[in-house]
């Protein structure tokens, strides 16, 4: 498979180097020469210096051998282009273009493949519905949702405190009393699958897959409680906050939407009368005792800066309210946020990876969340009439190392994946694997399926 990126940036960089890793034929292009010096002394494949709109530079990167042309560069308008560039002249039979612009994404140019894009990526919306997904769960932790799968995977960070802290994860479940995976644990930077019997330290960053009530009563029994969230606080109200906010209206929820734009606040006032609209600037030093923000129960920081809205959210946490949610871009302010106790952490890039992994990695493949910064990956697959594991016991499959199948569905019901279950053609399947394994993963599951 050969894949051409437009585009350098944190994403592009973070794609090629899947891509890469799965020993796939990867180059990039950009114009940038200090970020393809930084490219180029970080990883293994072809990078041109030049713009997708020159052909000879889309002759020199191998335009017409490309299975697959991202377009993801900063400008919405290169990557409508470039597309529409690679799709009439190069014949490319899949394009992905990266459009942050919403009213391009709200008009009908984009319909039925106009322009020779194949699919549309607009990060903001996809970090959005991460947002909603969790506040309907709750907001205790990041939710992994599934096409087919009625259960679903969510992490909680253990503390010194935690009655999980120190036990095995056979103790675990028995103190649960429920059926439920303990799917993967991240500790001191390394991914692993756990057995029965290993035992569970703190700060250890772990992945619980069950049906939801499972989830809430595993969460509730690790100390953090679903808690009804009638009074949500957003600050910051761009492309992300307000997709939030007119995605909750009509609910039982009271909104406040705080934002140092005048003109947006106006605009706000009028499309949301139900909702408080607030013209400051979240960071401003009394705005939480001023506005009586410690009422509410949940406190959104989607500003366009990851350090505000950091330091908002724990801000917020502080003043008492109960959840708290941040957006960020960056991998390691994740992890910091998380130490440091805010309850969910919404990473822009991440959630652009996963978006486009899900296009690139085959025709039956659903949905990929990547975990821990890359270092593992859930995928939710469909197996195909010619997949090798099909008509096969799920303990004679020869898993590769670090991965295991996690649940079956089948006829609309979905079980915890058990040994002694046959995988059928037509099957939903969801695998957690690490990431050094995923070549493996396809050959088994997707590349002939």
């Amino acid at each position: 498979m050969k894949i051409i990126i437009l585009g350098a940036g944190t994403v592009g960089f973070q794609l090629a180097k899947v891509m890469a890793d799965d020993r796939k034929d990867v180059v990039i292009i950009d114009s940038d020469a200090e970020r393809i010096k930084f490219i180029s002394e970080r990883l293994d494949c072809l990078i041109i210096q030049g713009e997708a709109g020159n052909i000879q530079v889309l002759k020199a990167a191998g335009m017409k051998d490309a299975d697959f042309f991202l377009a993801l560069s900063g400008s919405d308008e290169m990557n409508i282009v470039s597309c529409s560039l690679v799709s009439s002249v190069f014949h490319v039979p899949k394009t992905i273009a990266r459009i942050r612009n919403i009213h391009y994404l709200r008009s009908n140019i984009f319909e039925k493949h106009i322009n020779g894009i194949s699919y549309l990526l607009n990060p903001e919306t996809e970090s959005a519905n991460v947002v909603i997904t969790s506040i309907l769960s709750g907001m205790v932790s990041d939710v992994l949702c599934f096409d087919r799968s009625e259960l679903q995977m969510r992490n909680i960070q253990v503390q010194a405190d935690s009655v999980f802290c120190g036990r095995t994860v056979q103790e675990i479940r028995a103190l649960s009393g429920s059926e439920f995976l303990l799917a993967g644990i991240f500790r001191s930077d390394e991914f692993f699958i756990p057995a029965g019997s290993t035992i569970v330290q703190e700060n250890d960053n772990c992945y619980f897959m069950a049906h939801d009530h499972v989830l809430r009563e595993i969460f509730s029994l690790g100390g953090k409680k679903t808690d009804v969230l009638s009074r949500i606080v957003i600050a910051g109200a761009g492309d992300i906050g307000g997709f939030i906010s007119r995605s909750l209206l009509g609910s039982h929820i009271k909104l406040t939407i705080i934002d140092n734009n005048k003109e947006r606040c106006k605009r706000l006032a009028s499309d949301m009368p139900d909702a408080l609209i607030l013209h400051a600037d979240i960071s401003s030093e009394n705005i939480f005792e001023d506005e009586k923000l410690y009422h509410n129960d949940l406190f959104i920081a989607c500003t366009s800066n990851q350090e505000v809205n950091l330091l908002t959210a724990l801000r917020a946490k502080h003043c008492g309210i109960k959840k708290t949610a941040a957006i960020v871009k960056n991998n390691s302010f994740s992890d910091l946020a998380l130490k440091l106790g805010i309850d969910l952490i919404v990473n822009v890039n991440s959630t652009s990876v996963n978006s486009v992994l899900r296009y690139l990695r085959g025709h039956n493949i659903s949905r990929v969340y990547t975990l821990f910064g890359g270092t593992a990956e859930v995928i939710e697959l469909t197996v195909g009439v010619n997949c090798p594991v099909k008509d096969i016991l799920i303990r004679d499959i020869k898993m590769p190392s670090g991965s295991l199948i996690l649940s079956v569905s089948r006829d609309g019901k979905t079980v915890i994946a058990q040994g002694n279950i046959f995988i059928h053609k037509g099957d939903s399947l969801v695998l957690i694997s690490e990431k050094t394994s995923i070549p493996d993963i396809e050959t088994l599951f997707i590349n002939k399926s």
